[in-house]
């Protein structure tokens, strides 16, 4: 993801970014962590790692406080700080440096990073007295999935367990080779 390319054709390249990327970053965190919001948290993980790693590692070619008194890490820890605490009032300052703090560490392991974002998704729901089901819901449906694969599979193995139709799906869903090393 690359969001300095439609920068690049305006006349102000400077200050598209300033308001591109802490719009961005703003709306992000408001989908994140809406509770109607169900599903998209594995691409919104991409997304906002790719958005601290940017800030980590200066990409952003200009400076996002329009005041110029804070560099972009210090300017975007504070602005993450205030709008977790204007939205979640009940943690405490120790917690969301915390939470803060583990964006920009586990911006270049997006595994840690969704981890490290549900955890702060958990924590939150668990105070509001919400059902956490939907925070894992495609490591879930994966699960789901294989385990049909493997039943299959399984049945694949016994002659006249799967019509016809089954085993050509299961041809097409795996390769010739795999499906026919099977049966």
């Amino acid at each position: 993801l690359d969001f300095t390319p439609p920068c690049r054709v305006l006349t102000e390249p400077v200050r598209c970014p300033q308001a591109f990327f802490m719009d961005l970053l703003h709306h992000m965190f408001s989908v994140v962590t809406d509770s109607v919001h169900l599903a998209g948290l594995n691409l919104h993980s991409v997304i906002l790692a790719h958005m601290f790693s940017l800030v980590n590692q200066d990409a952003l070619g200009c400076q996002l406080d329009m005041q110029g008194g804070l560099n972009n890490q210090e300017f975007v820890r504070q602005f993450v700080g205030n709008l977790l605490h204007e939205a979640f009032p009940h943690l405490h300052a120790e917690q969301i440096t915390t939470i803060v703090e583990g964006f920009f560490s586990l911006d270049q392991n997006l595994v840690e990073f969704k981890s490290h974002l549900r955890d702060f998704l958990v924590q939150c729901k668990e105070v509001a007295g919400e059902s956490l089901d939907d925070l894992y819901l495609a490591e879930r449906q994966q699960q789901l999935q294989q385990a049909q694969e493997e039943k299959m599979a399984g049945f694949a193995q016994i002659p006249g367990m799967l019509n016809p139709q089954q085993m050509d799906a299961m041809r097409g869903a795996m390769g010739e080779g795999e499906a026919d090393e099977m049966m």
